[in-house]
C-alpha cells in the first residue's frame, strides 16, 4: 500500500519538478496550425502512438536496470539515457526531458535514499522517462503499472497546457483523459525488446519552431 501511495504522490501534476512549465511543441501547435479544442483528443492519440510509444519503451528499460548488478548499471545507465538524447531532436525536448528528469531524481533520491539513485546522478546522463521506470524497479511496482501511469502523467501534462491555451474546461479536459485510457494501457502493455518506431511529426517540427514564436507562455 505504502508502494502505491507513492507511486500517487510523484505522478502528481503537483510535484515540483517543473513539467508544469513545458507544452511538449503543443504551444506551437495551437499557434502555428490553428489546433481547435476539439482537435485536442486526436492530437494527443497520435502522440501515444508515436511519442508514446517510445517514452513507455525507455520508462520499461529503466525500471529493468533495478535489476542490474551495480557494477554494470553505470554503463546500462548511461546507454539507455544517450538513447533518450539521440531521439529527441529539438533542443527544448532533449532540455525537458533532462530537467524534469533530474529534478524527479534528486527529489526522489532526498526522500527515500537508493545507491542506485546515486550511481545515476553520478553519470550526468539523466531523462524522465527512465528515471521514472528505475524508481518503480526499486519499489518493486509491475513495469507494465509504471508505464501506464507515465504515460497518463504525459497526457495530463498536455490536457493541463492545452487548459492555459485554448477554452477547454474541466468537464472536457476529464472526459480526453478518460478517453485515452484504452491507448495507455495497449500501449503499456507492449513487451518489445527493441525500440519501437515512431513518427512523432507535427510535435517535433512544432518544438523545433517552438522558440520563434513571437510570445511563449511555456518552455517547450
Amino acid at each position: 500500500m505504502d508502494q502505491i501511495l507513492q507511486l500517487l504522490q510523484i505522478a502528481d501534476s503537483a510535484l515540483p519538478i517543473g513539467s508544469v512549465a513545458h507544452s511538449y511543441g503543443l504551444e506551437a501547435v495551437i499557434a502555428e496550425q490553428g489546433l481547435t479544442h476539439n482537435q485536442l483528443a486526436e492530437y494527443i492519440t497520435h502522440t501515444l502512438q508515436n511519442t508514446g510509444v517510445q517514452e513507455a519503451w525507455l520508462c520499461r528499460q529503466g525500471h529493468r536496470l533495478a535489476l542490474v548488478d551495480s557494477t554494470e548499471f553505470a554503463s546500462a545507465w548511461i546507454d539507455l539515457n544517450q538513447t533518450v538524447a539521440a531521439l529527441r531532436s529539438p533542443h527544448e525536448l532533449r532540455t525537458a526531458s533532462e530537467k524534469i528528469g533530474r529534478r524527479l531524481l534528486q527529489l526522489i533520491a532526498q526522500l527515500q535514499p537508493h545507491p542506485l539513485y546515486r550511481f545515476a546522478w553520478q553519470s550526468q546522463c539523466i531523462n524522465h522517462a527512465p528515471v521514472f521506470g528505475l524508481i518503480g524497479g526499486i519499489w518493486e511496482i509491475d513495469q507494465e503499472v509504471m508505464s501506464a501511469v507515465f504515460l497518463q502523467q504525459m497526457v495530463k501534462t498536455l490536457v493541463s497546457a492545452a487548459q492555459r491555451l485554448q477554452p477547454i474546461g474541466q468537464k472536457q479536459a476529464t472526459m480526453i483523459i478518460w478517453e485515452m485510457k484504452p491507448i495507455i494501457a495497449e500501449i503499456a502493455g507492449q513487451q518489445c525488446d527493441e525500440l519501437p518506431a515512431a513518427f512523432p511529426g507535427l510535435p517535433e517540427m512544432a518544438s523545433l519552431r517552438h522558440p520563434h514564436l513571437p510570445t511563449r507562455l511555456f518552455i517547450s
